[in-house]
């Protein structure tokens, strides 16, 4: 094998989880934890506030309690980047103390985190870089809410962060379809293909495991394109205007 596929393979790869409070992200990361399999897992878990509840929650499910670390009091699109490798060194740390790194990282964000700088950080810093490669951004999408919250009016200057976390995900999984008509989820799935015409799109349950997506379709997908990312940004921008 080439050094340079060799070094590829040998970085961990991780999946940018995001989407608005309530849509189904914690809900999510559960599952994956659940159905992992021969998969080593560990969570960023990125909380807002000062009551940490989403740590408690994955942490049941987790193979040790030292496979999740908590980014907490912030939103990690902001003012974290310093923090979001200072908790990817700790795992690494971690896992050296082990023996063994995880097979796979989920990062999830808060539901109002711009998923451009996060993933920026992995390419940005060289310590980063040289230990993980981005697997996907996936955005969950609550059905019943989405429009709304793409339709809300910002101060001049400000991002929308629904349509941000859809325009930079490359897989969207449509959560809570069973609490829409069929004529309600087409128009969900009409706005969310005007702003992201590329990302594969789900519809699921993720409260019912039976219409879950196979982990299969969430873990090692290698679906991110940092050209769609960096390079597309300005027709990204240009579809945010649609909306």
């Amino acid at each position: 094998m080439p050094f340079a596929a060799e070094q590829q393979r040998q970085k961990v790869p991780v999946t940018i989880i995001t989407g608005f409070l309530g849509a189904g992200k914690t809900t999510l990361v559960n599952y994956i934890l659940k159905e992992r399999g021969e998969h080593r897992i560990a969570v960023v878990e990125n909380e807002f506030g000062e009551v940490n509840i989403d740590k408690e929650l994955v942490s049941d499910n987790l193979l040790e309690a030292e496979d999740i670390v908590t980014i907490g009091n912030g939103c990690v699109c902001c003012s974290m980047r310093k923090d979001i490798v200072k908790a990817f060194a700790k795992l690494d740390q971690r896992s050296c103390q082990r023996g063994g790194k995880p097979t796979a990282i989920l990062l999830e964000t808060t539901g109002l985190a711009d998923p451009d700088p996060v993933a920026f950080t992995f390419f940005a810093n060289p310590w980063m870089a040289a230990r993980h490669k981005l697997d996907s951004i996936l955005c969950v999408v609550d059905a019943r809410y989405l429009l709304q919250h793409i339709a809300d009016v910002k101060p001049e200057g400000a991002v929308n962060e629904a349509v941000r976390q859809l325009a930079f995900s490359d897989l969207i999984l449509l959560n809570k379809i069973d609490l829409v008509d069929e004529e309600s989820k087409q128009k969900v799935i009409r706005s969310i293909r005007r702003i992201n015409l590329s990302a594969t799109l789900v519809e699921c349950q993720l409260n019912d495991p039976a219409k879950c997506p196979p982990l299969e379709t969430i873990l090692n997908i290698n679906s991110f394109s940092v050209d769609d990312i960096f390079l597309d940004s300005e027709s990204e921008g240009e579809e945010e205007s649609l909306t």
